[in-house]
């Protein structure tokens, strides 16, 4: 509760100076052929709470969860990171940062993983690590730069 209306105030401040937001919830659906490692990719759920500021520094917290296939077995993938970098435009944003990335193979999660994100209106796409996976469209939920 405490980390949340941080992060609330944090944005509103963001907005205050002139900065922008990005915010959202929702689910995407990945082309045919999306792949991470072995992991045939289907879906993922996503939740995002970034604010950037025009000085290219950012914050807040993002949150993938990636379904898929592997070996014929349902795997999920969870990618989950604190944001320190960004930019927007008036329907875009890039953000990155640093988090943990679950692979749910019954190996501990990986830290220090770098990710970077970029929404579009309607897309969200990831990269992992070197790993840039095809935009997933954004079907349900919402997705907001302001």
């Amino acid at each position: 509760m405490k980390s949340s209306l941080a992060l609330a105030l944090l944005l509103a401040a963001s907005l205050a100076h002139g900065a922008s937001t990005v915010t959202g919830a929702g689910r995407g659906t990945f082309p045919q052929g999306a792949a991470l490692g072995t992991v045939s990719l289907s879906a993922l759920r996503f939740g995002i709470g970034v604010g950037l500021s025009a000085d290219g520094i950012a914050t807040g917290d993002f949150q993938a969860v990636l379904q898929g296939v592997s070996l014929g077995q349902p795997r999920t993938i969870v990618v989950t990171g604190l944001v320190s970098k960004g930019s927007s435009t008036s329907s875009s944003a890039t953000f990155s940062g640093v988090g943990t990335l679950d692979m749910g193979d019954g190996q501990p999660p990986a830290g220090g993983t770098p990710f970077t994100v970029t929404t579009t209106p309607g897309a969200l796409t990831l990269t992992i690590g070197t790993a840039t996976l095809p935009a997933a469209a954004v079907g349900a939920g919402s997705l907001r730069v302001r």
